[in-house]
């Protein structure tokens, strides 16, 4: 896979995590006033639980740490998570094309 490729996907990775902080920020706020939970909320909560720790391990890291961050720490937190994203579209990326080559092999 080429490198923009990667940086794209890279890019579609950090906006998923945006989007997985969205969705923890809705669990929280509409989930954590309702008294009785069925199926669907315990597994909206642990599908966004997993994903976030999954995707976005270094803002949910962050984020137990301590909310009154300097805000120097921002754009650094940020860049980790880009590199963070990078690695894992690399790793994944590698992986499959293990497996492509692999399955080629044996045909």
């Amino acid at each position: 896979m080429s490198l923009s490729k990667r940086l794209l996907l890279s890019l579609v990775h950090f906006i998923t995590v945006i989007f997985l902080w969205y969705l923890a920020l809705g669990v929280v706020l509409g989930l954590g006033f309702k008294s009785d939970w069925n199926l669907f909320d315990y597994g909206l909560t642990t599908i966004v639980a997993v994903s976030l720790l999954l995707l976005g391990l270094p803002s949910v890291l962050v984020s137990f740490v301590d909310t009154d961050l300097p805000t120097w720490v921002f754009p650094l937190i940020l860049s980790i998570q880009l590199i963070y994203g990078f690695l894992q579209v690399n790793l994944v990326s590698t992986l499959l094309q293990r497996r492509n080559h692999k399955i080629n092999k044996i045909e």
